[in-house]
């Protein structure tokens, strides 16, 4: 008996890695395109033709998301009475702050790489260390509990008004413990190293500074950020207490 099953799909997690990338009004068309097109070639150039795909859509898009930023402007965005507008700029900032956060850790692993040559000394195992805990934290907390959404196109407005304030309670509950949690593991390693004065081993001082220091910037800026979808979401409440 004959027997035909449907293409596998791409990936989850690459799926993830593109999600991340993508604005939230231009996600879910463009993953659905760019799978389609996964599974419309032959198996063996899958691979190779979603990375093409990847490789030239992605540029478009965020290209044409940053002119749309530029040309109307976050105020415009901010100030406008509709509160469709409103949660789709909520959404807009969060994956602006994401991308950011996602381009640091490219950074950060590839200066990691940069500096990994020659033979391996405990020095380098602290650096992969300290990479593998930012990048850790920085998925935990923004690419998974903080990741934007798109906003459903139809909706009533007090449906609208509910997912608004959800998505902003559910930014302002972020938590930066991530980033002291998997700092963690660095930052004995560091001691350890002080401690039992493992030869070769410099800069320990300002190995821990560095960590510290990282760790103070992002609780500062998360309650920055809380206090901003704070104010967003005061007014939000009034008008559900007053429907």
């Amino acid at each position: 008996m004959n027997s035909s099953s449907a293409p596998a799909g791409s990936p989850r997690w690459m799926q993830a890695i593109v999600s991340a990338w993508l604005p939230p009004m231009y996600r879910e068309p463009v993953l659905g395109d760019l799978e389609e097109r996964f599974q419309q070639r032959a198996p063996g150039l899958r691979w190779y033709g979603y990375v093409g795909d990847v490789a030239t859509t992605v540029p478009q898009v965020l290209r044409s998301q940053l002119r749309r930023i530029i040309v109307r402007g976050p105020a415009c965005a901010a100030a406008a009475g509709d509160l469709r507008r409103r949660a789709e700029h909520l959404q807009t900032q969060v994956w602006l702050r994401n991308v950011a956060l996602l381009v640091g850790s490219v950074v950060v692993i590839g200066a990691f790489l940069a500096n990994a040559q020659g033979d391996w000394h405990f020095q380098e195992t602290v650096h992969l260390a300290m990479t593998i805990g930012w990048v850790g934290a920085v998925w935990r907390s923004y690419g998974i509990h903080g990741r934007s959404t798109g906003v459903p196109a139809s909706m009533s407005l007090d449906e609208l008004r509910e997912f608004h304030r959800r998505e902003l309670t559910r930014q302002m509950n972020v938590g930066v413990g991530q980033f002291w949690y998997w700092s963690a593991p660095a930052a004995f390693l560091i001691l350890y190293a002080w401690i039992a004065a493992v030869p070769d081993f410099r800069g320990a001082g300002s190995l821990l500074a560095a960590i510290v220091m990282q760790n103070c910037v992002i609780v500062w800026a998360s309650r920055k950020e809380r206090s901003v979808y704070q104010r967003e979401l005061d007014p939000t409440e009034q008008g559900a207490a007053k429907a």
